[in-house]
């Protein structure tokens, strides 16, 4: 099952997303300026935790990673907390608890500008209606120049069905 199609493009996202934070971060450190990074829905943020082992570029990069649940910012944090320390980062690390729906509510108000702003995964679980609302919504928190990456199942993949009905 770990072989299919849908758990090895979950994997993919990891490497994927640690070059787009590598690409933004540099794009933005050249300017002279910190690049601010938000990950909507980042589970346990393993793409953030490679990018601070891996890159003293991280010392260029400020995250603001939101989850609406507790447990798994708290492992995220855990992870991350090790990594800056073993690595001795500057990595700049907020972590906020808060759902999507939220976030819409709110209407952005009150939101700072990001130079990067990425999800994976969290659209799988949405209809169209709301990921064309958020869509929205992140492209006027972006900043001049920033990037918006949205990871997402293809409509078509060969396992929907399992993934629907056994996975969910």
């Amino acid at each position: 099952l770990l072989d299919q199609d849908g758990p090895q493009a979950v994997r993919n996202r990891v490497g994927f997303l640690v070059n787009k934070l590598i690409e933004e971060t540099s794009r933005v450190s050249r300017a002279g300026k910190i690049a601010n990074v938000f990950c909507v829905a980042c589970g346990p943020a393993w793409e953030v935790v490679q990018f601070m082992d891996q890159q003293p570029l991280a010392d260029h990069a400020h995250f603001e990673l939101l989850d609406f649940n507790e447990e798994t910012l708290q492992y995220a944090g855990g992870k991350l907390a090790e990594t800056k320390k073993k690595h001795a980062r500057k990595t700049e690390l907020k972590l906020i608890k808060n759902s999507v729906q939220n976030l819409l509510r709110n209407g952005g108000k009150g939101m700072p500008k990001y130079d990067l702003i990425y999800c994976s995964g969290l659209y799988d679980y949405l209809n169209d209606r709301i990921c064309k609302t958020l869509n929205t919504y992140f492209y006027d928190l972006l900043l001049p120049g920033g990037l918006l990456v949205i990871g997402n199942f293809g409509p078509h993949l060969p396992v929907k069905h399992f993934i629907e009905h056994f996975l969910e």
